[in-house]
């Protein structure tokens, strides 16, 4: 075998060189190459052309290495990049003492949280508020038009729904009252629900099953408000009260979402049944639920962004630009595009309420126009800003003649529509653009223009614009004896953003170009 260190072949029973008393190994017998430095070791002269010698003095640039196969290379790079600590310590005294801390704080400030206690007592209010005004101005029209009415007969009129099983099913049996108060929290915070009714008899199975998607997005008014007023009145108690302003948010918002994910738990009822059908036994279930993601994301966004919105505006009032969040660009451009948002919602929703409502309630059922003018105006924001307005039904059903007094079948209308919802849209539009303009020009100082600014203004206020959309995109499924049909109402995503992002860019930089031409 060849040694490694002298060069020459020895017997294979050697173990060690008798030339350099180093050990014989063969299997290192190819694990070492010649690789050429980059610098001269003697006059220090640069190897540019990667020769094997030094063109300035004739001293060799080769530099004996271990070799090493392109696995081991990538495992010993991969390998120097990562830093694995030897020990990961997970600190549970300070975690204690952090949650014994958040404890003793509220305990010492007993009040902290009456505002956002206050909200929910309102929430609760207006929540049986909206069933008993829905009871009386739906009574009516519950059993007489189509199959989606089952859900809201056993959320309002169990009467109704006991009528339809015996019609269709020869099933005498009493339902109970579905509504609950965890029920009527999933309804005003837009939870999709679902609603499945199924009878069978002698090996076979009958239902109906309905899931109803974004269809009480109208109802979100009542935490809004509730959610504002408690905002409000935190902010003015901080202030008597020496309290820390985001401390507090944080503190109300943790508690809002845990109180609405718990009762989201409970946002569910199930009945089933053995009755008597037509001289057999039948068996009857019904089950209505609503979703937990929505009640718990729908939950987070409003506490967040009403609650701590009004409390921050009650609490620094005209300073609140410059003193609630001074820290961060990213932070003053996303809460400067929920505010123009709030704002062109609340214009929109009064130009519904006092415009439109009239007109377009006169042929539908007797719902509170307060409530319906919330679809009206989130309609009507959006194609402010250019979003195109769909509208599709398989059948003309209760809730599309509801929704839309039966005009129009599978049409498509855009902004400059002649239905009564869309008058006046040119009006609109221009007081969006107005609307963003002045955030802009109240913000000048910070984006001083510039173009990196005002996009990221632009995509801020275009994420929000897509909450929106997700939100109203409202869906109606029906799935009766093998008979499929939908409902859809909503808007073109895609044209919608892009547009979004075009009028706001541009009218955001239209209103800091204003401001600098008038300080100069």
């Amino acid at each position: 075998m060849q040694c490694n260190y002298c060069g020459q072949q020895h017997p294979s029973y050697f173990v060690y060189c008798p030339n350099t008393s180093n050990l014989i190994d063969s299997s290192n017998a190819n694990s070492y190459t010649y690789n050429t430095n980059e610098f001269c070791a003697n006059c220090g002269k640069r190897n540019e052309l990667g020769n094997s010698y030094c063109v300035n003095c004739g001293q060799s640039y080769l530099a004996k290495s271990t070799k090493k196969n392109s696995f081991n290379r990538i495992v010993e790079d991969t390998i120097s990049t990562i830093k694995i600590p030897s020990k990961i310590n997970i600190n549970t005294e300070k975690i204690k003492t952090s949650s014994a801390e958040s404890f003793n704080y509220i305990k010492r400030n007993k009040l902290i949280l009456v505002p956002i206690l206050l909200s929910m007592i309102i929430m609760i209010l207006g929540a049986f508020w909206i069933k008993s005004s829905a009871l009386s101005s739906l009574s009516d029209e519950i059993g007489y038009y189509d199959e989606e009415t089952i859900v809201f007969a056993a959320l309002l009129k169990p009467e109704v729904l006991e009528e339809m099983i015996s019609d269709e099913f020869g099933v005498n049996v009493d339902v109970p009252n579905f509504t609950s108060y965890p029920m009527m929290m999933a309804l005003i915070h837009n939870a999709d629900l679902d609603f499945n009714m199924t009878v069978g008899a002698m090996g076979e199975q009958e239902g109906i099953k309905v899931s109803l998607k974004n269809l009480f997005t109208g109802l979100l008014l009542i935490p809004i408000i509730a959610l504002m007023i408690g905002g409000i009145v935190y902010g003015r108690m901080a202030i008597k009260n020496n309290w820390p302003i985001y401390k507090g948010i944080v503190y109300s918002v943790l508690g809002y979402t845990i109180v609405m994910v718990i009762f989201s738990i409970f946002a569910r009822v199930s009945f089933s049944k053995t009755v008597d059908a037509y001289f057999t036994a039948a068996s009857l279930k019904i089950n209505l639920s609503a979703s937990f993601i929505d009640i718990f994301l729908t939950s987070i966004i409003l506490s967040t962004l009403v609650f701590g919105s009004a409390a921050m505006v009650s609490y620094f009032g005209k300073s609140v630009f410059t003193n609630a969040i001074p820290q961060s660009k990213i932070v003053i451009y996303a809460f400067s595009a929920f505010v123009a948002t709030f704002v062109g919602l609340v214009i929109n929703y009064l130009y519904s309420l006092v415009f439109i409502m009239e007109d377009f309630m006169r042929y539908g059922p007797d719902i509170p126009h307060f409530i319906m003018a919330m679809y009206t105006s989130i309609a009507t924001w959006l194609m402010s800003i250019l979003g195109q307005f769909q509208v599709g039904n398989g059948y003309e059903t209760y809730s599309y003649r509801a929704l839309f007094n039966g005009r129009g079948n599978k049409e498509m209308i855009d902004m400059f529509g002649t239905d009564i919802l869309f008058h006046n849209m040119l009006f609109l539009f221009l007081i969006s653009i107005i609307i963003i303009a002045v955030v802009g020009y109240f913000t000048y100082q910070l984006h001083q223009l510039n173009i990196k600014d005002v996009a990221i203004f632009g995509v801020l206020f275009t994420v929000i614009q897509f909450s929106i959309v997700n939100g109203f995109s409202i869906t109606i499924g029906i799935d009766y004896i093998f008979d499929k049909n939908s409902i859809t109402l909503g808007f073109e995503f895609v044209s919608t953003l892009i547009f979004a992002f075009i009028i706001s860019f541009a009218s955001f930089y239209g209103g800091g170009y204003l401001k600098k031409v008038l300080i100069k």
